[in-house]
């Protein structure tokens, strides 16, 4: 409370040093005109900044009023409103700005989406080959842009042989692997945690809810991967 009160002294006391000096100036042009040949112009203009100087003690008068009233604690639920009210203007100009950028977002992915959608049917009736394999890279990169930051800054600390699937696209770590085995996690709904393990010899799939156990699901037996020395030993007849 009391750095709102501060806050608001100084405001005062700004307001009261700006009609301290707009009371000096008119003041001083009274006495300059009064000074001169006396004239119907003169004596109006004398009489307009009487009124003005006038309002202008008025309020200096309430304004030195009000500072009293601050250091004595009247108008701490005045300040308390003021600055609640100030709060929650900020709290919906945020809101605002927060629901215009996603109408904006979801508005430019639309749009693209359409885009796309016409090329692909341009390249429909030009007859190009490589149709399916253009879209399939395009659906490939607009996957990739979506990848979560946490996967990303998860990955810079992950050795090679851990990491993610996102939307059917495999993410690896970028540091030195730290074993054979392959380990990769995906998120499914339901909040279930898969986990892929595969060594050189075995498959194995695990999942996990929460904070639980994990839980085996299947493991497989691989197929051996042969050498070139043990192929070039096998006899064929």
């Amino acid at each position: 409370m009391e750095q709102l009160r501060i806050t608001e002294r100084n405001i005062i006391r700004t307001d009261i040093k700006q009609n301290e000096s707009i009371i000096k100036r008119n003041k001083e042009t009274i006495d300059r005109l009064n000074s001169q040949e006396r004239s119907d112009f003169n004596t109006k203009q004398i009489e307009k900044i009487k009124n003005t100087l006038k309002d202008n003690e008025e309020k200096l008068s309430l304004l030195e009023i009000r500072l009293e009233d601050i250091s004595s604690g009247k108008l701490d639920s005045e300040l308390t409103l003021k600055i609640n009210t100030t709060n929650d203007n900020l709290i919906n100009k945020q809101q605002i700005a927060e629901t215009k950028n996603k109408i904006k977002k979801e508005t430019e992915k639309k749009e693209k989406k359409i885009n796309l959608d016409m090329e692909y049917q341009s390249r429909r009736r030009e007859g190009v080959s490589d149709y399916s394999i253009q879209k399939e890279t395009d659906r490939f990169i607009r996957d990739c842009e979506t990848i979560p930051d946490y996967i990303l800054q998860n990955l810079e600390e992950m050795p090679n042989n851990k990491g993610y699937v996102w939307k059917g696209i495999m993410c690896y770590g970028k540091r030195p692997p730290e074993s054979d085995t392959v380990i990769i996690f995906e998120k499914c709904k339901g909040g279930i945690l898969k986990i892929y393990e595969t060594t050189r010899t075995t498959y194995t799939l695990y999942e996990k809810v929460g904070k639980n156990q994990k839980k085996l699901i299947y493991k497989k037996q691989r197929i051996p991967v042969l050498t070139v020395e043990q192929l070039n030993k096998i006899k064929y007849f």
